[in-house]
């Protein structure tokens, strides 16, 4: 008999859920399941098919009010930097190996506003900006490649890319991330098959989040194979 069963951390939080089966077992990671990924592979993969060529920079932007309730025991960095400190490793396709951050708190208990700088050696740098201070929330992602530049805005799913030659802009129809995101899981768990994002994602997303604390504590850049 095959049981599925949320697997707790010591504070009795699920972290992953397993398939109980003497023969094997299928492991979801509860960090995130990342549909900004599957969107733009999904409804403008240009990326991929090097329409902007050689990725050369990468910046985000998570801005906008603090949710009172929403989250209380952890900052900015945690709560929405990391999001874009998955996407960045998924679109270089290789892992960081330093970051520097600055970070402060003005109304909250942790860092409500942070600026990161993510290096992966000789591949692009990836910039991150996020706050819970701005009035309207913004959700953004630019890549400037050698071959031309591609903006997204994920709250209107517009996807913009200009070359020497044009500009083509997305038609692709707007569609709900989170109920993409549910979907994506109970697929997986109903025909047991790996999620888009694995667990070991999160945990280098939480490393490099740990490292990018240290670094605005510190207030140096910290290299990844550093001890944090």
């Amino acid at each position: 008999m095959k049981i599925f069963q949320p697997q707790e951390d010591d504070e009795g939080f699920a972290t992953s859920f397993t398939f109980d089966d003497s023969d094997e077992q299928q492991n979801f990671a509860d960090f995130l399941n990342n549909m900004d990924i599957a969107f733009l592979k999904s409804k403008f993969p240009v990326i991929d098919e090097g329409k902007v060529g050689e990725l050369v920079l990468g910046s985000a932007r998570r801005l906008g009010p603090f949710v009172p309730g929403r989250v209380a025991d952890i900052g900015i960095i945690k709560d929405l930097a990391i999001h874009d400190i998955d996407i960045s490793r998924h679109l270089v396709k290789h892992e960081a190996t330093s970051v520097y951050a600055i970070a402060g708190s003005l109304v909250h208990k942790y860092e409500d506003h942070a600026n990161l700088v993510i290096r992966f050696d000789d591949k692009p740098t990836f910039f991150i900006e996020c706050n819970w201070l701005t009035p309207r929330k913004t959700r953004g992602l630019n890549i400037t490649g050698s071959e031309g530049v591609l903006s997204l805005d994920y709250i209107s799913q517009e996807v913009s890319l200009g070359t020497s030659f044009w500009t083509q802009k997305s038609t692709a129809p707007w569609d709900e991330p989170l109920k993409r995101e549910l979907t994506h899981f109970a697929q997986s768990v109903a025909q047991r098959e790996q999620p888009q994002t694995s667990g070991m994602d999160g945990l280098e997303a939480l490393r490099i989040a740990e490292a990018a604390l240290e670094s605005a504590q510190s207030k140096r850049i910290v290299h990844l194979e550093e001890e944090i």
